[in-house]
């Protein structure tokens, strides 16, 4: 069996493809050997490579089973990489902070006195500071937590996207193979066409000879029946 020696390739005689062996011209063999990027490999004069690698402008317009004396493998598909995805590269999206408007003020003012004493700047900085209370330590407790379980939504979120491009992109590359098969799909239909028309032409000439033929041995009897000697 005949194989393909294309990477991620495995395609072969026994599956109805066409193979081509790898030209002995060292250059053009070392323009294969580019084009493919099989690493640490070498072909050998039995390597291969199958015609789903050879665009149409490749092939000879009179023979579509034959490629051109300069023709190069340019169709390859590069097999998809899996990464595990990792926690640390996820973006993580920052969590607005919306005041909490549970604080309690003092009500009560300071004494006379020392308020009076006081600098007109610190008298202004007294009455705009919230004073800590039981409430404000409460409220900022669940602030934190539902600034946690927004960030594990967010997280999920990322994830699921990155998986649906994932996906996107093996879809692509599906559509991509099965385009190309389409392609070599109607260049079989071509060649059974022309495979088809010759046969035609090959069931004329043969009842032409047949009938050539036939002609032949009737005026081989009727030779032998004048020349033949009479007995009496």
């Amino acid at each position: 069996m005949v194989q393909c020696s294309a990477p991620g390739c495995n395609n072969s005689t026994t599956k109805g493809f066409l193979l081509k062996r790898f030209p002995r011209d060292p250059e053009r063999r070392t323009l294969w050997m580019t084009n493919i990027q099989k690493r640490n490999w070498e072909p050998t004069n039995n390597s291969y490579v199958c015609e789903v690698h050879f665009d149409e402008d490749q092939w000879e317009s009179k023979r579509l089973d034959r490629l051109k004396w300069n023709a190069v493998p340019t169709i390859i598909q590069k097999p998809l990489k899996y990464t595990k995805r990792k926690e640390r590269n996820l973006p993580r999206v920052p969590i607005p902070i919306q005041p909490d408007l549970s604080y309690s003020f003092s009500k009560e003012p300071p004494p006379l006195v020392y308020f009076m004493k006081m600098p007109r700047f610190v008298r202004d900085i007294n009455n705009s500071t919230a004073v800590t209370t039981k409430t404000e330590v409460e409220s900022v407790s669940t602030f934190d937590s539902e600034a946690d379980t927004k960030e594990e939504e967010m997280y999920k979120f990322v994830s699921d996207i990155q998986e649906d491009s994932k996906k996107d992109a093996i879809i692509a590359e599906l559509r991509k193979e099965i385009a190309e098969k389409d392609m070599c799909i109607l260049k079989y239909e071509k060649i059974i066409c022309q495979m088809n028309s010759h046969l035609e032409k090959l069931k004329k000439r043969l009842k032409f000879w047949k009938d050539l033929s036939e002609r032949d041995k009737c005026c081989l009897k009727k030779g032998e029946s004048i020349h033949k000697p009479c007995h009496t």
